[in-house]
């Protein structure tokens, strides 16, 4: 019967480890995905800049 326990509490601590393994990498996704959410919303800023500038371009151009 202590060889029973020995195997689950050695299964336990596996189990307990592989979650705070689990809990460690799905903290480290959820950072990633809030740098990714700020890349977008920084490339959508440049793109809406870049935009006005062609349109502000091509008035000048036209206007020549």
């Amino acid at each position: 019967m202590t060889k029973g326990w020995e195997n689950m509490e050695n299964q336990l601590a596996a189990l307990e480890k592989h979650d705070s393994d689990q809990d460690e990498k799905i903290e480290e996704l959820s950072e990633a995905c809030k740098n990714i959410d700020n890349k977008q919303t920084e490339l959508e800023k440049a793109d809406t800049y870049i935009q006005e500038a062609h349109t502000l371009l091509v008035e000048k151009v036209q206007g020549i």
